[in-house]
């Protein structure tokens, strides 16, 4: 769904788990749907409200700002072991990976040729060539179709390395004890 307010446009995705959304404003029961433009000033505005058609699946939406004016987004998710979601959203030629444990610790988390210990990974390609890969307490992550690979001996808290210049540049709090083989990025 695009949503656009003269030049500003916004795409609203939402993942298989969640119904087709109803436009509603302003209601009380339940209490939604206003805004405040000055103090003591309340009016109906627009709010999406969607229904969960399998409880069982995880259910995801994201709001996507439309900078460029066209395209369109969307989103999967799946669900992992122990309380694991993995996240793929897709808009034209770029594609976020999310993979998140609600559990500290537990299995390898495995999404889309990605695998990963820890307990939140973010990844990104554009046009089929990764350009990011970020961990949140993490051992490893392996992008072994891309020859990706950050490992650890244990967790390191963060580590961002993104690819530019022909190199992977590596920052974060664990950057000294972190292996990273980016077979794409040439040293």
């Amino acid at each position: 769904m695009h949503v656009k307010t003269g030049q500003v446009g916004l795409w609203i995705a939402a993942s298989e788990g969640l119904t087709h959304p109803r436009l509603k404003f302003g209601s009380r029961a339940p209490l939604g749907g206003w805004v405040a433009p000055r103090y003591g000033e309340v009016v109906e505005a627009p709010r999406l409200e969607y229904g969960v058609r399998d409880h069982s699946a995880p259910v995801v939406a994201i709001l996507w700002p439309d900078r460029e004016g066209k395209g369109s987004v969307s989103v999967q998710a799946v669900s992992l072991p122990a309380r694991g979601v993995a996240v793929r959203v897709t808009h034209g030629a770029e594609v976020d990976y999310v993979l998140l444990r609600a559990e500290a610790h537990g299995p390898p988390m495995e999404a889309w040729g990605i695998r990963f210990t820890g307990s939140l990974l973010w990844a990104t390609s554009r046009a089929g060539t990764p350009v990011a890969i970020s961990w949140l307490d993490g051992e490893l992550a392996d992008w072994g179709p891309h020859g990706i690979r950050l490992e650890a001996r244990t967790r390191v808290s963060d580590v961002e390395v993104r690819a530019a210049g022909g190199r992977a540049h590596v920052r974060g709090a664990g950057t000294g004890a972190v292996v990273v083989t980016w077979r794409s990025a040439r040293d």
